[in-house]
């Protein structure tokens, strides 16, 4: 796994590699499941415990590899959706800052 490797330097290409030929394509299945069932969410228009699930595992994409997520709209719109709904957006905005 990329994130174990002690060179940084080859740790970025390692990082690089995986997510373009392993995480991107695992991405875009997401997406598409997201997308068959009409969207916003995985169920459709009804949230789910699969929605709540993404979110944190975004987040840490996001804050620990730094990874771009705007490239995958639909999952981009996922998040926003989720973190929109008063109880998450209330914990998002007291909860302790991490890259984790």
């Amino acid at each position: 796994m990329p994130w174990t490797e002690e060179d940084e330097d080859q740790k970025a290409k390692l990082l690089a590699t995986w997510e373009k030929e392993t995480l991107a394509p695992k991405l875009e299945k997401l997406e598409a499941e997201i997308n068959a069932a009409g969207g916003p969410f995985f169920l459709g228009k009804d949230v789910s415990i699969l929605d709540f699930v993404i979110l944190p595992i975004c987040e840490f994409m996001k804050g620990k590899w730094n990874l771009d997520l705007a490239q995958f709209c639909t999952l981009t719109k996922l998040r926003e959706a989720v973190a929109a709904r008063p109880n998450i957006a209330a914990w998002i905005k007291k909860r302790p800052e991490s890259t984790i």
